[in-house]
């Protein structure tokens, strides 16, 4: 999965806090993109598109928050707002998230400073869920031997499925039985 992360350093506590969360995030296989990124000009909005999801933390208002929260909305990418406890919610965003399409997508989340890994890893268990409606777009060359591709055709006629829905079946059902991965989630 790949992730547009949005923070304001504002001095050792917070690049600590993004240093923490970016490991965190690549820890569990996750591509990430920062905003850091972006003002370096080696991501620009068009870039987007390949964006699975985005998290902001919007403690410190800058002036790319907006922005960013606007583009990810415009390319219909799931966003995590983040707001750290006794911080005003902009009334800009708050007319946003009463909208009925817009809360489809913006997850508006108030975290004390050592419960936001824990926010984020809710809203990747959530992206896990939600998009398990998800689309496969990730596309996979595979070679098989004809020995292999004979079992598979066989194997997925047994259980009525074409063989590519045969084997997201069986990875979903490993995913869902290993508990070392489960574990990392948690």
């Amino acid at each position: 999965m790949k992730l547009f992360l949005s923070t304001s350093i504002s001095g050792p506590k917070e690049l600590l806090q993004h240093q923490n969360l970016v490991s965190m995030l690549k820890k569990l296989g996750m591509v990430i993109v920062t905003n850091l990124d972006l003002k370096h000009g080696e991501f620009d909005g068009s870039g987007f598109a390949s964006i699975d999801a985005v998290i902001i933390d919007a403690t410190a208002t800058d002036v790319d928050t907006g922005y960013t929260l606007a583009i990810a909305l415009a390319h219909k990418k799931p966003v995590l707002y983040l707001l750290r406890k006794g911080t005003l919610l902009d009334s800009s965003v708050d007319a946003l998230a009463s909208n009925k399409e817009v809360q489809k997508l913006l997850h508006v989340q108030f975290y004390e400073p050592d419960m936001i890994i824990r926010k984020v890893k809710n809203f990747l268990q959530y992206l896990d869920h939600s998009i398990g409606k998800e689309s496969f777009s990730i596309k996979y060359t595979l070679r098989l031997s004809p020995r292999i591709d004979r079992y598979l055709t066989w194997k997925s006629a047994e259980a009525k499925k074409n063989k590519a829905d045969f084997l997201r079946d069986w990875v979903e059902g490993l995913m869902k039985s290993d508990d070392h991965y489960t574990k990392r989630l948690d």
